[in-house]
């Protein structure tokens, strides 16, 4: 997932994408720690390497994990506060996205700009596809063992 990670996320935009795809995953999968420790162990590898600043990759990563896991259906957060107030969990998740929508996109915002403000003064694009030609040789050296062959 890193070395696709590194090929597909540009540099500028790595922030927002990682706010974003937490919070789907998150939504989708239902834990906030989940998450974080498993998209978020990868993204944050990709951040390091690329030589992004690793407290804003944990902020967008921490932060969309958490808003994922609050509008998800299978949260177990939102099942037991559904059951015990007695809503219905539809109808208590639509209302909880009508108040987070604009912190959301106020949020996915902030990162976009932070990752454009970042990206000028940190990353260099020539160690970037250098660093991606090194990979790939270590792969295909990889693919000559005799254990990784079909």
């Amino acid at each position: 997932m890193i070395f696709y990670g590194l090929q597909t996320i540009s540099p500028q935009y790595f922030f927002i994408l990682a706010f974003i795809s937490t919070s789907l995953v998150s939504m989708a999968v239902g834990t906030a720690v989940g998450t974080a420790s498993t998209i978020g162990l990868a993204l944050i590898s990709i951040a390091q390497t690329i030589g992004l600043s690793l407290l804003l990759a944990a902020g967008a990563i921490i932060s969309g994990s958490y808003v994922g896991d609050r509008m998800s259906p299978v949260s177990s957060i939102a099942i037991i506060t559904a059951h015990s107030s007695g809503a219905n969990l539809m109808d208590m998740i639509y209302h909880m996205l009508k108040t987070a929508i604009l912190p959301y996109l106020l949020t996915a915002l902030g990162f976009l700009f932070l990752g454009l403000k970042n990206f000028s003064s940190t990353t260099n694009i020539a160690n970037l596809e250098s660093l991606s030609k090194m990979r790939m040789n270590i792969f295909r050296s990889l693919s000559g063992c005799c254990c990784l062959q079909s």
